[in-house]
């Protein structure tokens, strides 16, 4: 007989639950993944077409942690058996580590248990025609207490208030509009318009910024100092090309193109050329 770690995904994959198995494991066993440091500064989303979004609780650790994709991504698909994550996504700011752990005064509601939930006869048998089809009664058997979990958890979410995210149907607390993978996406989603934004207009502040697009202030602060240090060490490459000098002008003093001198673009070539000088220098 086939040992139930060869044969389960397969069967699962038959009953349409692959991708949710996948995802839920990578989830499940993180800890084991990553090891204790990295999960305790990290909380994972769902894979999502190979792509795993992973939430850091600061800007450091999602830095620190992008550095190390490649070798994360290796231990995840080395623990999986296959590739199922082929891009790690990190973001900060979503992620706060039992920020209530000891809130007595304002404690957090219960996290709904699968075992809290009781199913009823028809559920049941709608999981019975699901493995109908599984020759192997011990197969059978395990694949009908996952279904069996799974199902009684989301119906004691449900009883919970958990209401479904309006994204991608995954059951979300009643505090929260999105699921965490969704929020991150629609918070990338942001962080990549004020990108556009900056591009084209980059003399734009805070303030204006955020009168086409809603965005965080360090969000804005973030994707400025990115774009700066682009074009920085774009023109310390090439100091001939007048449009990246005019753009970094444009970033660092907050001025409009018909706004900027020939003085004021002459002091930026030379701040950047010193600052090469310097560094190279002291190499």
């Amino acid at each position: 007989m086939n040992s139930l770690r060869n044969v389960l995904p397969k069967t699962l994959k038959q009953l349409g639950l692959i991708n949710q198995f996948k995802a839920e494991s990578v989830t499940l066993n993180w800890r084991q993944m990553v090891g204790e440091e990295i999960a305790a500064h990290t909380r994972p989303g769902r894979v999502r077409r190979g792509i795993l979004n992973v939430s850091a609780n600061n800007a450091v650790w999602a830095h620190h942690l992008s550095t190390l994709k490649e070798e994360i991504m290796d231990k995840i698909n080395a623990f999986m058996g296959e590739k199922v994550v082929t891009e790690i996504k990190f973001q900060a700011g979503y992620f706060q580590k039992d920020q209530n752990e000891n809130n007595i005064e304002n404690p957090e509601p219960p996290v709904p248990r699968w075992r809290d939930a009781r199913l009823e006869e028809r559920e049941l048998q709608d999981i019975d025609q699901m493995t109908a089809d599984l020759a192997d009664n011990q197969l059978k058997k395990k694949v009908k207490t996952i279904l069996v979990k799974e199902y009684s958890l989301r119906k004691a979410k449900r009883q919970h208030n958990w209401q479904a995210c309006p994204k991608c149907g995954v059951l979300v607390t009643p505090q929260e509009s999105l699921c965490s993978v969704c929020s991150i996406e629609e918070h990338q989603g942001q962080v990549d318009a004020v990108r556009k934004y900056l591009i084209h207009a980059p003399w734009l502040s805070y303030e204006e910024c955020n009168r086409y697009i809603a965005c965080l202030r360090t969000d804005f602060n973030t994707v400025k100092n990115e774009l700066l240090d682009k074009y920085w060490r774009e023109v310390e490459k090439d100091d001939a090309d007048r449009m990246k000098i005019m753009t970094l002008a444009m970033l660092i003093h907050g001025l409009q193109p018909h706004a900027l001198t020939e003085e004021l673009i002459v002091k930026t070539l030379d701040k950047v050329r010193r600052k090469k000088h310097v560094f190279t220098s002291r190499r």
